[in-house]
């Protein structure tokens, strides 16, 4: 049956691989891609080719060693997570669902401007590498990664709006500049930002190579120490210059935004929840408005409801949905509004990412999915109320048009170009803001299938409004801020009529009240909402009277990397690049750690222990071990292999361990085993109506088991093992928040899970249920969660296997060798052929993040609870055990630890209470 099982497993692996996948070879790079992406794929190979010559020139890397090992370069379209990473010697890139790039200025393209950051990554490492660097990517934690982002935003980018101005000037403007802001992953915003000035500052003070030395120093040596490094070459740690930074960003802009006048011509409008996103003033007379918010500072997603604003108080009148992925649009009769929600699934062995779109009537509250699933960020409602949305591929994007009220559409345009947002005129036409192949952002009029460009100049124009049937109002970059501008169509006139030291985006404008929608950050960046009456700005036009950038304050955010230019990269082509096709794409791992570290125990003698990972960059195939051998008695050791594999869009483990038995107890007493397990397994993972809140997933495996036993003195055999096959079915619904695991706000998860042992002396079968429910009561700060497992058998079960309640309760995890569970504050063994188990914990969440510390662990997510365990055990649930109690707790992700009081009562004794620690781990199926 086994070889059987891997005849079945290997010959699944011939027909896995049959993606059509290629690669294409330069001098210095390999492009892989999809044949359906082969253009894309030609110019990242160009640019690559182009680039690193350069960055090797700017690191002062010989070419020829980079000859010898190329780049690896991965494009795919199927995800959407980021504009993509680099990794050792590979960088990938993601076709973004809005390749408009919204957070993005400049005159590069998403491709050129990621590719070109990536690659600066990629010869960062080659240059810091040292001798101990073959031990993976612990031998680089001294480096930070404000310098990573730094470095390479320095040498590929320039400084603009969205890449570094305006998170800096908000921070300065506000008081949150400060060194912390290289640190923090929470902003990562403005760590990026941070990471570039400081970078550049760095370069205009002391000199590019002086970027170089730090990377240079102690070339020869066995690690690289960046503080060392930092030091040795500018003489004072970091922090100690950030300082100085600081002090140049206060002198630059405060000299710079002294020039801007502030208006008092907006007029706050409401706020809502924790962060507000949108706002729509639906009717003056009753107040209402459609507004997209967050409700909680702790809930991952955004809500939409419509809302009454009435003497400064809020009342919600509709929730419409908590799972709203895009932006929201409303139609111009305020009766019609519409949002997109991501839609998950697989492709190519990846995590494909779509959207679906619904519409809601806001008059009759019904809601319907209108599309199939797109790539697509942007609409707009015409005249007639059908939705129009903008498809966004890798290569190019398609307008298409859907009835609001009867399932059709169809295709109005496409470009080339990648298009962000669009208005519509009261004929129909739209206007939309485009990408140039250039990378100037401009708008476009699109009248039936012809495109005609409105603005054509090195001004970055978007976010369109229609004022009336001629007056357009949009959003102006000048000298990075984001003035509005009015566009005349009758006779192409561009006015700049409000220019604010405050940086106002404009969002819609109100017909009936005369009033544009804009809105500015407050100092966490959470958008403030306000009113603008256009004609006020019209006849009080708000704009600098100058502008001067003095040259001394403004050196560093002008600065050019001396040794190469990598923003001007000249068109070019590849001259007779190797093209071939790729079976197996997953094959190229990545080394991520190896470390092993040798040991003398006096019964086991010399050991090693250890561990190394290997990953592919696309992350499709994955090899993990960690051990710990004895030479002496090899029985004794510890081994753990797995490697993941994802094809036929699913994913093959394939599981080895050797090591002892934790749970080997027998009535209290520990009996040394020792455990090998194999099993091959295949999961297919689903998203339900591909809603990534709502998965399912089937595993299909084969085990086999063998069990040794030491200083056996009872009546069975030393060894023994057995194998067969099992099924699990997995279904789970969480709602995410921050504070999960600690609580949680909706949470549904059902495992069924079978084993069949087809092993002639231990047949036997168990079949386990598991069901976790839990929901917040009341407030986000208090929840309950019910955890309840069934497990039953039918034939006999191997020597010391059982089933029932067992004593450990100190340990809240799987057990590796029974099927029981424990009851907090019972301190005894149960075994049954039947078990029913349930814990219910009502939480109350005392501080998200404490400040205290245990040791060295801190005491965040710190709860009380109050608790019920319960056990009811064999057939007629004769024997019924349980426990209650209290218990403080703290832990992230993973882990949870706690101390607690329980009393325990089962048939024949008497209640007994009982201090304890516990330590939990996280574990999702369960």
């Amino acid at each position: 049956m086994i070889k059987l099982v891997v005849l079945v497993y290997l010959l699944l692996f011939q027909y896995s691989f049959a993606d059509d996948w290629y690669q294409v070879e330069g001098a210095y790079s390999r492009v892989e891609y999809q044949q359906s992406n082969k253009v894309i794929a030609d110019s990242l190979l160009e640019i690559a080719e182009l680039s690193i010559p350069r960055l090797a020139k700017i690191f002062e890397l010989p070419l020829n060693e980079l000859k010898k090992s190329k780049v690896r370069i991965i494009f795919t379209d199927a995800p959407d997570v980021t504009n993509g990473y680099a990794l050792n010697d590979a960088v990938v890139i993601y076709a973004l669902s809005s390749m408009y790039l919204n957070m993005t200025t400049g005159t590069q393209t998403w491709y050129k401007q990621v590719l070109k950051h990536e690659l600066a990554h990629t010869l960062t490492f080659i240059k810091i590498k040292r001798k101990l660097s073959f031990l993976g990517e612990p031998a680089n934690l001294t480096v930070p990664l404000w310098f990573y982002e730094g470095i390479a935003q320095y040498y590929t980018e320039d400084w603009n709006m969205y890449r570094g101005d305006i998170y800096i000037r908000n921070a300065v403007l506000t008081g949150k500049l400060n060194y912390s802001a290289l640190e923090s992953l929470e902003d990562g915003r403005l760590l990026y930002a941070a990471s570039h000035g400081f970078t550049r500052f760095l370069a205009d003070r002391y000199g590019d190579s002086s970027l170089v030395k730090v990377m240079a120093h102690n070339e020869k040596g066995w690690l690289f120490d960046f503080n060392e490094a930092f030091k040795k070459v500018y003489g004072k740690s970091p922090d100690i210059l950030f300082t100085n930074y600081i002090r140049r960003m206060v002198i630059y802009y405060g000299d710079l935004l002294a020039e801007y006048p502030v208006s008092k011509l907006t007029e706050d409008l409401l706020s809502i929840g924790d962060r507000t996103f949108q706002v729509f003033p639906l009717s003056a007379q009753d107040s209402s408005y459609l507004v997209v918010y967050r409700e909680s500072e702790i809930h991952n997603y955004k809500s939409v409801a419509i809302v009454q604003f009435n003497k400064g108080k809020i009342k919600i009148k509709k929730r419409i949905t908590n799972n709203a992925d895009t932006d929201v649009f409303l139609s111009k009769d305020k009766t019609w509004a519409a949002y997109g929600r991501y839609y998950y699934g697989q492709k190519s062995n990846q995590i494909s990412l779509k959207y679906i779109w619904k519409i809601i009537n806001l008059k009759t509250g019904k809601t319907r999915t209108i599309s199939h699933p797109l790539r697509a960020r942007q609409a707009v409602f015409d005249s007639v109320n059908n939705l129009i949305l903008c498809e966004t591929l890798a290569d190019q994007s398609i307008l298409h048009r859907f009835n609001s009220e009867k399932n059709y559409h169809n295709t109005m345009f496409n470009t080339q170009m990648p298009v962000g947002s669009m208005a519509c005129l009261p004929d129909d036409r739209v206007i939309v803001s485009a990408q140039r192949d250039n990378g100037y952002r401009d708008l476009f009029l699109l009248d039936d299938s012809t495109l005609t460009a409105l603005t054509n100049d090195a001004h970055d124009d978007r976010n369109p409004v229609i004022i009336n049937d001629s007056l357009i109002a949009f959003n102006r970059y000048l000298d990075d801020n984001p003035a509005l501008a009015v566009y005349n169509l009758n006779t192409n006139a561009i006015n700049t009529i409000f220019n604010d030291q405050f940086a106002y985006w404009l969002h819609d404008y109100d017909e009936s009240t005369g009033k544009l929608i804009v809105s500015n950050w407050d100092a966490d960046r959470n958008d403030l909402f306000a009113t603008l009456p256009l004609d006020s700005i019209y006849n009080q036009v708000t704009q600098p009277d100058t502008i001067m950038k003095k040259t001394a304050y403004a050196s560093w955010m002008v600065k050019k990397p001396d040794a190469a230019d990598m923003l001007n990269l000249p068109d070019s082509t590849i001259p007779n690049p190797t093209i071939k096709s790729i079976r197996f794409p997953q094959s190229d791992l990545i080394h991520l750690v190896s470390l092993a570290i040798p040991w003398y125990d006096e019964e086991l003698g010399f050991g090693l222990y250890g561990m190394t990972g290997w990953m592919e960059a696309l992350q499709r195939q994955a090899l993990a071990a960690v051990f710990g051998v004895h030479g002496r008695e090899f029985s004794k050791s510890l081994v753990l292999v797995t490697h993941n594999l994802s094809a036929l869009n699913g994913l093959f483990a394939t599981t080895y361990y050797h090591g002892p038995v934790i749970f080997s107890h027998q009535n209290g007493d520990y009996i040394e085993m020792y455990q090998d397990i194999a099993e091959l397994a295949r999961t297919k993972n689903y998203y339900i109506q591909g809603n990534r809140r709502f998965t399912s997933s089937l595993t299909l495996a084969y085990t086999g088991y063998y069990y040794s036993i030491n200083e056996n003195e009872l009546q069975t055999p030393n060894d023994y093992g057995y194998h067969g096959p099992s099924l699990q079915i997995q279904l789970d619904y969480l709602l995410p928040t921050r504070l999960y695991p600690a609580l949680a706000k909706r949470q549904f998860g059902l495992s069924v899970k079978y084993f069949k042992s087809l092993n002639y002396q231990y047949n036997f079968g168990v079949s386990e249920v598991n069901l976790n429910l839990a929901s917040n009561l009341f407030s986000e700060s208090l929840g309950l969660q019910s955890r309840i497992t069934a497990i039953n058998k039918h034939g006999n079960l191997p020597p010391f296997k059982s089933i029932g309640i067992d004593r450990f309760y100190e340990y809240d995890f799987p057990r590796d060798f029974k099927y029981t569970r424990p009851i907090r504050g019972i301190r005894k063994d149960f075994d049954s052929d039947r078990l029913y188990w349930s814990s219910t914990e009502l939480t109350l969440l005392l501080s998200e993040r404490s400040g205290l510390k245990l040791l060295f662990l801190p005491l965040n997510n710190l709860t009380l609870k109050g608790f019920l365990d319960y056990a009811a055990l064999g057939s007629d649930k004769e024997d019924r055990i349980y426990s209650y109690g209290g218990e403080i707790s703290f832990g992230e992700s993973i882990y949870r630890a706690g101390f607690g009081l329980a009393e325990g009562k089962y048939a024949g004794a008497k209640s007994d209470q009982e201090y304890y620690f516990r330590l939990s781990l996280i574990m999702p199926e369960l």
